[in-house]
Order: structure tokens, then sequence, then C-alpha cells
């Protein structure tokens, strides 16, 4: 490896310490698992691509994060000077590395993620925050709060337990932008990561752990993350059936075992009989006809036999050895204990009610807000105009994650677009319209109509679940999004005469965040969930990078005239590596764009989608 450029990551790791909110529990290492990944892909990057392209990287974080603390348009437009000066291999090279990075983020996330689990488990309810608290089961804990709280016996905690069932769909909606080659990759980074933060570590083995970890980073960065042909119906069945290789079959019996365990703690010493349907599994793939012309009986029949085929393949690996163990992660037992739990408690002890008062309101308050998202989405002469030229929805299918055709009737309008790249679209600009459209009206009325209705909001936000996990979900969304992020796309891709449209969807954006805040009694969004906060802040930087450059690029694309001035390649070095960048854009040589440009919107796209994690 190269020497590593210190001074250069000193700034970054300084910064990311520097966006970690102070109410973060002692145990929190998401930091150093973050910092400790992005040391070694930018060592990668630099092997592979030069010091030029390392600093290159730098200069843009620094100039995102600068954006981030304050908030000035000036900060995009730096960034998008940088940005186009790159030519199309190196433009390549860095909407991939600032996507990798957010992979890297995940990855670190979810080690810390299950590291804080287990120090909760050890110390017996720690860092349970305001927002898990209303969403989180655990099984244990469920049939214990059960007996003392509401006086059920064991014996019909057993009883209803045995007669629940839990159903679990595999779909094939295209809402996994990352390609199976890589999942598989990402899977063993996780490992050594882990591995390398274990206590009984030796020496030795944290040295061969941390070259593992180098050598399944850079093979992550070297895959190519674009799939170049769209996925037959055949394909993602297959696709789906991998998470039962992966995650399903060994979490299930690791699952059950908990379940008995958790029986045993509460006087039952009978196991649940294996024939009880605790949990099952259905999939849509290969049958679902809902307005995919893909799906033929004969496709069907496929994957029937396809399914039938991967079973009987994996009760021969199990036979043939024992010790087979290829899991995705280990939260996947506690996952189906969540549903398991959540299901049991709603079945022994339904939720309270809500007031007839709320209720009313509620109602009142669903019509108000329907009509003002009809009154837009439906009733705005340009609003088609206005959607798809601030969004990359015309792009969307570029990116070939799904068999069926992103809308139902090609020459339609938005009420043929599919769920999920209307809801992708937005996303993708940090705007986020199809989620909070039509609350603020909503809020305004009822406080318009009497002034107590906040306060009656405000104590339906404290004592009704249902509500408030709907509020704190609105809340999260307004956390990852960013209306000056939507504003650019707004400058450079929208006509003149649209603009102010987009500015007073803006001003209601504001105005909705607003009244959210007020109803959950915060000052800031994810006042009551400061680890979530630190998670998304750690990632502005990057999606920010990300959000100018398919800006720009969709700018290039669908303007011929806009010119852009190459940055001039002076080194020898510098050479070197724009030969080497230059070879990723022969893996598109029949692109309609000039040269990169579908490349980097494509990596851009799966960026942004895997830095907000909603893909649709």
């Amino acid at each position: 490896m190269a020497g590593r450029n210190i001074e250069k990551m000193a700034s970054i790791d300084a910064q990311l310490r520097q966006l970690a909110p102070a109410k973060v529990s002692e145990d929190d290492k998401l930091i150093e698992y973050d910092a400790l990944l992005l040391d070694r892909f930018l060592d990668i990057l630099q092997d592979l691509h030069g010091e030029d392209l390392r600093e290159t990287v730098q200069e843009l974080y620094e100039l995102s994060a600068e954006y981030e603390g304050k908030r000035e348009p000036k900060k995009l437009e730096e960034l998008g000077k940088v940005l186009t000066s790159l030519d199309a291999g190196d433009s390549i090279v860095i909407s991939k590395a600032f996507s990798h990075m957010l992979n890297l983020a995940n990855l670190a996330e979810e080690v810390q993620i299950a590291y804080r689990r287990r120090i909760k488990k050890l110390k017996k309810g720690d860092f349970v925050d305001e927002s898990s608290a209303a969403t989180e089961s655990d099984i244990e804990e469920t049939f214990k709060r059960l007996v003392s709280d509401l006086g059920k016996s064991p014996e019909e905690i057993f009883d209803a337990l045995k007669n629940q069932t839990v159903d679990l769909v595999l779909t094939a909606h295209p809402t996994q932008s990352v390609r199976r080659s890589l999942l598989q990759k990402h899977g063993r980074i996780r490992d050594c990561l882990a591995q390398l933060y274990a206590k009984d570590i030796t020496p030795d083995d944290k040295q061969e752990l941390d070259e593992s970890l180098q050598r399944e980073i850079q093979a992550a960065f070297r895959t190519d993350e674009i799939r170049r042909t769209p996925p037959t119906p055949q394909d993602e069945m297959r696709a789906g059936m991998s998470y039962f290789h992966e995650t399903i079959w060994n979490g299930v019996p690791k699952f059950l075992r908990r379940v008995d365990t958790a029986l045993k703690n509460i006087g039952i010493d009978e196991r649940v009989p294996y024939n009880a349907p605790l949990i099952q599994f259905s999939s849509w793939m290969g049958g679902d006809r809902d307005g995919n012309p893909r799906v033929t009986p004969e496709v069907t029949r496929d994957v029937c036999l396809l399914a039938r085929m991967m079973a009987a393949n994996l009760y021969y690996n199990q036979i043939e050895n024992l010790m087979f163990e290829l899991s995705m992660w280990r939260c996947t037992d506690e996952t189906l204990q969540r549903f398991t739990a959540a299901t049991l408690e709603h079945g022994m002890n339904p939720p309270v009610s809500p007031k007839p008062e709320w209720r009313a309101l509620l109602d009142a308050m669903a019509v108000v807000a329907t009509e003002e998202y009809r009154s837009v989405v439906f009733q705005e002469p340009r609003f088609v105009e206005y959607f798809r030229l601030a969004t990359p929805e015309l792009e969307y299918g570029r990116m070939n994650i799904g068999s069926r055709p992103s809308k139902r009737k090609p020459s339609g309008g938005i009420e043929s677009l599919r769920a999920i790249p209307w809801i992708f679209a937005w996303t993708q600009t940090r705007f986020h319209l199809p989620v909070w459209l039509g609350f603020g009206a909503a809020f305004k009325y009822a406080i318009k109509k009497d002034v107590r209705n906040l306060h009656m909001l405000q104590d339906m936000y404290k004592h009704w679940p249902f509500f408030r996990v709907t509020i704190d979900l609105i809340e999260m969304v307004f956390a990852k999004g960013d209306p000056g992020i939507a504003a650019l796309y707004d400058k450079l891709l929208v006509s003149k005469d649209l603009w102010a449209f987009g500015e007073k969807l803006r001003t209601n954006f504001e105005e909705t965040k607003n009244l959210i805040l007020q109803t959950a009694g915060h000052k800031d969004l994810l006042e009551g969930d400061p680890y979530l906060k630190q998670r998304l802040r750690l990632r502005d930087s990057y999606i920010t990078t990300l959000n100018v450059c398919q800006a720009y690029t969709l700018k290039r694309i669908r303007d011929q005239n806009y010119n852009v001035t190459l940055r001039p390649h002076i080194s020898k070095e510098i050479m070197q590596s724009s030969k080497s960048a230059q070879e990723l854009v022969k893996l598109n040589p029949t692109s309609e764009y000039a040269p990169g440009l579908e490349d980097t919107l494509i990596l851009t796209m799966k960026g942004i989608a895997a830095g907000l994690q909603n893909t649709g």
C-alpha cells in the first residue's frame, strides 16, 4: 500500500468527530468504524487512480461539509465547478468513490447497531431512545412484560404463540439497487470489521483481518456497480432466493431456539412444536402480474420449479455439511423476534383505542391533506412537466434494477407511474414531496379551526403510538431532506417560468417541517433520536457531492449545448491515473450520451439511494 497522507486523513477524521452529537452513548464506535473504513479506502483509491484523484475526493468532501455547515448555495456552485471540470473517466471514478464511501458508511453503521444491541442486552435496557421504544420488541422482554404487567399466565402466552403466524412476503419490487455480487463483498467487509474490534483478538489476527479488510474493500470498489442489462423475472427469483441461502436458512433455527429459551425463562419447559407456523414465507416473484408484461404462465412455472430445486439443494447441503454457514448478518434472528414479539403483544394486549375526538380530528385533517395533495399533483396544469424536469424520473429506467417497466403506460402521466419510480425520483433530489405534501395544510387547518387542537395533536403524539410513529417517520424524512439541493436541480434543469412553482413548494416544505416539530415538541429535527441524527449527519457530505454531480450530469445530458471546461492533465502520474479511469468509460460503449455521462448518472443514483437508504 502507498504511504498514507496523514494530514488529509486527519482532516477528514476531525470533521467526522465534529459531526457527532453530544448525546450519544459511551459505547458508540460508529465514528471509529467509519474513519477506519474511509482510511483504508482512500489508500486504495490512491493506489489505483493516483494522489490527484484522492485529493479531489478530499476537496469535494470539504466543500460539501462547508455547505452542510452553513447551507450556502455558493458552495454548491463551487462543487459544480470542480465536478464539471473532470473528464469522463475521472467523473465515473469520483461518483463511484462517493457511492462506495456511502456503502462503507452503511456497513460501519450495521456493525455499530449490532454492537449496540449486544451492549443493550448486557446492560438490560440502556440506550432505548424515544423512537425505538415505540417500535422495537424483544421476544424475552415481551414475554416478561405480558406476565408481570398484564397478568398473563405462561400457558396463555404459549397457547397464543403456537396459534399465531407472521407471513413474510418476498417481492420483486426493485427497491434493492445494489447488485448481489456487491452485497456478498459487503458482507465480508462487515464481518472483517466486526472481528477487528473483538475483545479477544490477537495482534497477528488483527493484522490478517486488516489485510483481508483492505482486499475486500478493493474488490468491492473494482466491481462494476451497474447492471448492464435488465433482470428477467427468473433473475429476480434467484436474487430473492439468495436471502434464504445467505440469511433465512440459518436465521430461523436460531430464532426458534431464542423463543424456546425465552419460554423456559417464564416457566414453560415445552418447546414450540416443529409444525407451529410462527414464521412462514411467501413470494410474489415470477407470479405477480400487476402490470408486468414479462411475467407469463411459463415464467411462473419456471420460478416454481426453480424454488423447489433451490429448496432441495438447501436440504442436501445441510445433510452433507451441518456446519454450513453463510450468514448475511447477525441481526436476522432479531428481526424475526421483533415481528413475532410485536404480533404476540398486539394479540394479547391490543393497543389502547384512540379517543373519539382524536379520530375525528385526524379524519378531518386527512380530508384536507388529500385535497391539498391532489390539487398540486393532479390539478396543477404544469406539475407533470415540473416533476420530469426537476427529478431524474425520465432516466430512472437506465438503472436496470427491475424486470417491470417503470410505467404502466409509456405515454401516461403521473397516474401511470409506478409507486417506486415516483418515490425514487423525489428521494434523489432530497425533496421527498410525496411524503409530506398535504400534511402542512392539514395541520394549519386544524390549528386555525381551534388553537386548542395544537395541544390535542401534541397529546396524540405523546399517547397514541400510531400517530407518534407516523410523525416520527415524517420527521426522519425531513432530516434527510434539503430544499437547497432541490433548488439547485430547479436552477439547472427547470425552465425559468416554473421557478416560482418550485419556490412555492419549498416554502411549503419549511412550513410543514415547522408544524411537525411543534407537534412533536422538538426544537430541532430528530431531537428525540440523537443516534439516528448522528448517522444521518455523517452521510450528508457524501450525499451532497453526489447530488451536485447528478444535477450537473443531468444538465449535460439534457442540454447538449451546455459547455464545461475540463481541467488539464499536467503530471505523468495524473496522465497514468487518467488512463486507468478511461478504462471505466469503455464499460458502456453503446450509450446514446457523451462518454461517461450515463454511468456517472447511474452511479450517483445508486450512491444517493445507499446514503439515504431509500430507493422507492
